[in-house]
């Protein structure tokens, strides 16, 4: 969704600014796409990286339970039937 929206404004922002009713020359072409392209790719890894980041101060901070078996939310999903 987000690189959609980078690439909706690069191309409204290089329609308004830069090429305006002219016809756009083939060589930028593919900027647009580029450009959505490093943007969705942008909010992927700052969307990791804050996730890992608050993931981390969760448990430093003790507010994450570790997982053990008698602590698994599924039942026995860790062990073996028989």
């Amino acid at each position: 969704m987000a690189a959609w929206w980078t690439f909706a404004a690069a191309a409204g922002l290089s329609w308004l600014y830069l090429f305006g009713d002219e016809p756009w020359p083939a060589a930028v072409t593919w900027a647009p796409p580029a450009i959505a392209i490093a943007g969705g790719a942008g909010v992927v890894m700052v969307s990791v990286g804050l996730g890992y980041a608050h993931g981390r101060a969760q448990r430093r901070f003790g507010r994450v339970i570790p997982r053990s078996d008698d602590n698994d939310p599924w039942g026995s999903s860790t062990r073996s039937v028989g």
